[in-house]
């Protein structure tokens, strides 16, 4: 699987769809790229974040860009390496 993107940057549409299916993706591209499908990665990746101190939503809910940054999931993954 290629590593996710982000088709909707700063989206306002609260029950988008197309936002929902991109977070979808980016869970299961950390759980096979981590080879750990036994833990929401999602929840794992946005503590990782919040114990740096960073902001990673949306006022409306929706990851901000970074989120889906190359280094930022590279970085994250490489707890399970």
């Amino acid at each position: 699987m290629e590593k996710p993107t982000q088709r909707h940057q700063y989206c306002k549409i609260e029950h988008c769809q197309t936002c929902l299916d991109d977070c979808w993706d980016l869970q299961k591209y950390l759980s096979e790229q981590s080879e750990i499908d036994t833990i929401d990665h999602l929840g794992a990746y946005r503590t990782w974040f919040d114990k740096q101190g960073i902001n990673t939503e949306s006022e409306f809910g929706w990851p901000l860009p970074m989120v889906f940054d190359a280094d930022n999931i590279g970085a994250y993954l490489e707890r399970y390496k």
